[in-house]
């Protein structure tokens, strides 16, 4: 018996990347994945967005561990169209057991090349985008009984980052919700953690 077997495992920015990796290591561990990206062009990002083609291939992929996905093109910042992708998976699989708000961008740039609009984005994604995943999340976790949450920070979240204050803003953020949300949602045994990947 895998160690997930008969859980149910919700993942932002699923198409590619380390959404794709949770993705596919919880499926080899026994869930049933439920996710979400984008899958298109992302603001002002210096990088090539994950596409379709990317969420179709991660679902390819969690199949092949034997696992089951339902996988949908979503925008984190869209509140209401993130609660109905998790209510379509936990109509399917019947609950939800693991939440990975994993999705967020990074815009490399100086203090003064920041504009209003790249921070704007990078709050919107990074920070109300996973306020946006536990809102929509947290509900179901609490009728399982209980679960875990992983916020996706970065070391840009435990030490200063230079050229990335809007970045650097944003994952120091996600630790203090981590922690805030840990001391409300204690009480109904879901775990709350922040991880903080290096480059």
């Amino acid at each position: 018996m895998a160690r997930l077997d008969n859980k149910i495992a919700f993942i932002t920015g699923v198409a590619r990347g380390q959404g794709r990796a949770h993705a596919v290591r919880l499926a080899r561990e026994g869930a049933q994945i439920v996710g979400i990206d984008l899958a298109g062009p992302l603001p002002g990002v210096p990088y090539d967005s994950a596409t379709l083609e990317d969420l179709e291939e991660t679902k390819r992929l969690v199949e092949a561990e034997g696992a089951k996905a339902h996988l949908a093109q979503c925008d984190v910042r869209d509140l209401d169209g993130v609660k109905a992708v998790v209510e379509e998976g936990v109509a399917r699989f019947g609950g939800l057991d693991v939440v990975v708000a994993n999705a967020g961008i990074c815009i490399p740039q100086t203090w003064d090349e920041v504009t209003p609009t790249s921070f704007r984005d990078t709050l919107d994604i990074n920070v109300t985008g996973v306020w946006n995943t536990v809102t929509a999340t947290a509900p179901h976790l609490i009728t399982r009984g209980g679960g875990s949450i992983v916020i996706t920070s970065s070391l840009a979240g435990v030490k200063l980052q230079p050229f990335m204050v809007h970045y650097t803003t944003s994952k120091h953020a996600l630790v203090g919700m981590a922690r805030a949300f840990a001391a409300e949602l204690g009480q109904h045994d879901i775990r709350v953690n922040s991880i903080h990947p290096a480059p």
